[in-house]
């Protein structure tokens, strides 16, 4: 069997659900199928960050899965969208391994909770 490879395609508006919410996977060949879970955390200075929210996805054949709750942020201050407890199987193949790499995680952003907005102070990267 030759190698193949698998594309991950990954567009996240946190704090909100919304259609513009996308993960796709685009296979070099097969029908891979992708399972993992979006998490949304609060950060907390130097401790760990505080996971709010979690939510388990499934995209299948190519066909990206859209619209996902990336939401559970209950107050302000600095978030992030945590992507991790990946797996992939193909039934063409007989293949389903766990995917062997950290968990990827979206720059931190500001949530202000009053005004139910997220954001990226001044277009940067925010704080711990």
């Amino acid at each position: 069997m030759g190698a193949f490879h698998i594309q991950t395609d990954w567009i996240a508006f946190p704090g909100f659900p919304s259609v513009q919410n996308r993960i796709n996977v685009i296979p070099s060949e097969g029908s891979p199928t992708l399972t993992g879970t979006i998490t949304v955390q609060q950060q907390r200075g130097i401790a760990p960050p505080l996971e709010l929210t979690s939510a388990i996805f499934t995209v299948s054949n190519g066909a990206p899965v859209t619209g996902f709750l990336v939401g559970g942020i209950t107050e302000g201050g600095s978030h992030s969208v945590k992507m991790g407890d990946l797996q992939v199987s193909d039934p063409t193949y007989g293949f389903d391994a766990l995917v062997d790499n950290p968990d990827v995680v979206t720059p931190r952003f500001s949530c202000d909770t009053a005004d139910q907005r997220c954001f990226y102070p001044n277009g940067q990267e925010a704080g711990l």
